[in-house]
């Protein structure tokens, strides 16, 4: 049971789903005991290789399209094997300059992370205040006929 215990740095690897989804990945980075369960392959990385330095060496375009076109295709799903996985060739370079690259890129993500948080936070109060603008400030907020105002309104701009 212990080999399906997950270890901070393992990186799950989604081996079993349909063809645009096969090959996620996210890198297990707590330090609580959890099992992995089917359809995820969990790739420990050896000693002096960064787990984020593969990750983001993975999902380049290059590497998708190699587990893609290895992958086993079926009606709804497809999959890749371990022993596929494994003949595949990755050019590292140094624990140093892995940890500069992966730090970099994480970095990066986070930047995007939290843009898209603000982006969709603006949406929001966007949404909201354009609806209380609309309806405070217009004389049909008003009106006790506010319906047949509004068909006529429609009437005259159709």
């Amino acid at each position: 049971m212990q080999k399906k215990i997950l270890k901070k740095g393992d990186i799950l690897f989604s081996n079993i789903n349909s063809i645009e989804h096969i090959g996620k990945m996210a890198v297990f980075n707590l330090e609580i005991p959890i099992y992995h369960g089917i359809n995820l392959l969990r790739m420990s990385p050896i000693n002096n290789v960064n787990p984020y330095f593969i990750f983001y060496t993975l999902s380049k375009q290059e590497y998708k399209n190699w587990i893609i076109s290895r992958s086993n295709k079926a009606v709804s799903q497809a999959s890749i094997n371990k022993s596929t996985l494994g003949n595949l060739d990755l050019l590292v370079p140094g624990y140093d300059e892995q940890n500069k690259i992966a730090n970099f890129l994480t970095k990066i993500d986070k930047l995007i992370y939290f843009r898209k948080q603000k982006i969709e936070h603006l949406k929001q109060l966007k949404k909201r205040l354009s609806a209380k603008a609309i309806l405070l400030g217009h004389p049909l907020q008003r009106s006790h006929y506010r319906g047949i105002i509004i068909v006529k309104i429609l009437r005259d701009t159709v």
